[in-house]
Formats: structure tokens, sequence, C-alpha cells
């Protein structure tokens, strides 16, 4: 869902994945979506909080980039923000032994699910 971006609200380039290097996950060369799966399976709390940042740029970007009251970019603008709060929320799940009442780990299929429950990908 991160690499669709009518469901993200934001684009999320292989530049921009080789910029996640400050996640302190090595950088795999190869389509999107398995550059975002070894990043979140490497470094999952670094990865979340990364692609965080890059959803709320995206959110001021698109708020930025025409005229106030622009229903289409408002749209996109919420679209992304509402992504960077779900994946925010995401890096307090930790993997490992869970005692009652904690969150699941986040791995990349559930952080799909998370997004879609959380109506990232509604309308």
């Amino acid at each position: 869902m991160l690499t669709t971006p009518v469901r993200s609200g934001f684009v999320l380039t292989r530049r921009r994945l080789a910029a996640a290097d400050a996640t302190g996950a090595g950088h795999r060369i190869g389509e999107r979506r398995f550059t975002l799966r070894a990043l979140l399976d490497q470094a999952p709390d670094e990865t979340l909080s990364w692609l965080s940042g890059e959803a709320a740029r995206w959110s001021a970007r698109h708020e930025d980039r025409g005229p106030a009251g622009d229903i289409v970019l408002a749209w996109w603008a919420r679209r992304a923000a509402r992504t960077a709060q779900v994946l925010a929320a995401g890096t307090a799940a930790r993997p490992g032994p869970r005692g009652p009442g904690e969150p699941a780990p986040v791995t990349a299929r559930h952080l799909g699910y998370r997004l879609a429950a959380a109506g990232a990908s509604g309308s």
C-alpha cells in the first residue's frame, strides 16, 4: 500500500528509499516493495519513523502546491497526513514477546492491514 500513491498519499521512489540509509538498515536494490520489506525487516522502528516523516513531508508539499481551498490537493494532503499518523503509531509496536494488552509486532504485511483499517486507503 505504501508504494501506491492513491492509497498512501505520497510517492515512494527508489531514490527516496535509497535515502532511507539513515535508518541504519542496508539498502537493497530491486523493486520498491522488496526494498521496503527489507528495510522493515532490518530496522522496523527506524523505517516506520522515516516513512512517517516522508508522509508528513508529502502532506505539507500537497498543501503548499496550489491555491487555498483546492479540494484535490486537500484530499491528497489528508491522505498523506493520515498515513503519517498510522505509521507513527506503528513505531510503538516492537517485535518480540508480548504481554497482556501489548500491541502486535509490526510486519510489512500487518502494516498494510493497519493502513487499510485506519482509513489511509479509504476515501
